[in-house]
């Protein structure tokens, strides 16, 4: 009914599927599933899946959304040509981008941030596009953490050398001169999702949830302000499962199916209490001084055991299909290994400040190849 509304072609079927959205719980629904109903059972949902007060359960109301397919691959995607499909998600693309659910490299918000301009406010103008007209738009444009400011920016009389508005007029001009005025929207807009299409993470489906502070010497501190934890987002797509750090917007790990086995796990005590959350290990090898080792990651999240359902989705998904085009087992033959490379490629094409692993900075438990602990920090 949707897509007939929308006037999309048949194709939109396999892109796009209904999302129930708040901002405390996003559910993709299946072809069975009644929106309606769904919808009276919200509050019931929030109290299973998330950790919300009840205060702010009972004010939350979700939102019908026609999005992205979660399951779509990424390859089918590259291949849509239908101008309004590319349009919804070209903007589903910069609400991700904006929402900093997709990080990346400074250099390249600038450059997404100037092929949007283009598409909002068509060639740059330089009697109308100064940077008073930018500071009104700029947080449609940049995530907030790019957007705050830095430290030394409350000392006074130290500026910096440019501001987000500046540096989106800048590029706002040099996209306008590069493409020029002959280019059409829907050119710019698959610009812009090229891009994205290199993000491991693309096309994800995201989960809140903590993590425990690596063991440092100032961590006895940390604990005793209160601040033990930290706050994470976990995307999960046909490629893997990554953990973002959702103060700086950074990877912190980043493991494709072929690499990783996983555990969903709750205590019998976790049902009386409420502080007492399931959670989801996370195991993967790595060499580490000349030995491969094992290391064991915990997240804890009320939504776990959805993580939990669409990793399980997602390899029986991809295994079904390697069996189908004759490609062998999708975990251990040769086109997992491909598939891995790929993601790998695409998670170290760019600068590492905020794309790769940071296995430094996080509380993992190491294992021998005898299963014995050896470190646990």
């Amino acid at each position: 009914m949707v897509i007939e509304e929308l006037k999309l072609p048949k194709e939109a079927r396999e892109v796009f599927a209904l999302w129930l959205i708040s901002p405390l719980l996003e559910l993709q629904l299946k072809p069975h599933h009644v929106p309606f109903k769904l919808t009276c059972q919200w509050n019931a949902l929030l109290k299973k899946y998330t950790s919300e007060k009840e205060e702010n359960i009972l004010i939350d109301e979700p939102a019908l959304i026609f999005q992205r397919n979660v399951y779509l691959p990424r390859a089918k995607e590259q291949l849509v040509d239908n101008p309004d499909i590319m349009r919804m998600l070209f903007y589903e693309a910069v609400y991700n981008i904006v929402e900093s659910r997709y990080p990346c490299e400074e250099i390249h918000y600038d450059m997404l941030a100037g092929l949007q301009a283009l598409v909002e406010f068509g060639a740059f103008d330089s009697q109308m596009h100064n940077s008073e007209f930018y500071s009104d738009h700029v947080k449609q444009f940049y995530p907030d953490h790019l957007r705050r400011k830095k430290l030394y920016q409350y000392i006074p009389g130290l500026r910096p050398k440019t501001t987000v508005e500046k540096r989106l007029m800048s590029r706002h001009g040099s996209t306008s001169l590069q493409y020029g005025d002959l280019i059409n929207d829907n050119t710019i807009q698959r610009k812009y999702l090229e891009f994205c299409w290199t993000l491991p993470y693309y096309g994800s489906a995201f989960f809140h949830g903590q993590i425990e502070r690596r063991h440092t010497k100032g961590r006895k501190l940390v604990e005793l302000i209160g601040d033990s934890d930290l706050d994470v987002l976990v995307a999960v797509n046909r490629d893997g499962v990554f953990v973002i750090n959702e103060n700086t917007v950074a990877v912190l790990l980043g493991l494709t199916y072929q690499e990783l086995s996983w555990e969903f796990a709750e205590s019998k005590c976790a049902k009386n209490n409420p502080n007492c959350m399931p959670c989801l290990f996370l195991k993967f090898e790595v060499v580490d001084e000349q030995q491969t080792v094992s290391k064991l990651f915990q997240i804890f999240s009320k939504e776990a055991i959805m993580v939990d359902a669409l990793i399980q989705s997602c390899v029986d998904m991809l295994e079904a299909e390697s069996q189908e085009t004759g490609g062998g087992d999708a975990v251990d033959g040769k086109t997992a290994e491909n598939t891995k490379q790929a993601f790998f490629s695409r998670l170290t094409s760019m600068d590492d400040t905020h794309m790769c692993n940071k296995m430094d900075k996080l509380c993992l438990t190491t294992f021998n190849a005898e299963g014995e602990c050896i470190d646990n920090r």
